[in-house]
């Protein structure tokens, strides 16, 4: 059998101390990658944004039903301390890992732009 100095060389199944060489197609198989993650490029930010967007909108979501829940309980009072409805609220966003900054901006909006008691009157 000739020697083909530039093929790799493979076991022959039928007698085990002779090498073949491997065939063409399979020697100069170039591989090719149908990843996702590879069409992105090397940018990190590429990498990232998809998972960023998916968690921001899990977080967005989670606020405003807080937000609503705090629309609701603020019916009962303004004071976090008074108001258990505000203090459960305030529990489910630290759970969550909310910001609380949010709420209590929320909350002072809500005071300020609230009908004065003295309007209802007259």
């Amino acid at each position: 059998m000739p020697f083909f100095p530039n093929f790799p060389l493979f076991r022959c199944s039928s007698q085990l101390h002779r090498f073949r060489p491997a065939p063409l197609s399979l020697s100069f198989r170039r591989a090719i990658s149908l990843s996702v993650v590879h069409r992105k490029g090397h940018s990190h930010w590429q990498n990232t944004k998809d998972v960023k967007a998916k968690n921001d909108a899990i977080r967005a979501t989670g606020l405003n039903e807080m937000m609503k829940q705090t629309r609701k309980a603020v019916k009962d009072g303004y004071d976090p301390k008074t108001n258990r409805k505000l203090q459960k609220i305030m529990e489910d966003m630290k759970k969550q890992s909310l910001p609380l900054d949010k709420f209590r901006t929320f909350l002072e909006k809500l005071k300020q732009n609230a009908p004065k008691e003295d309007e209802n009157k007259e």
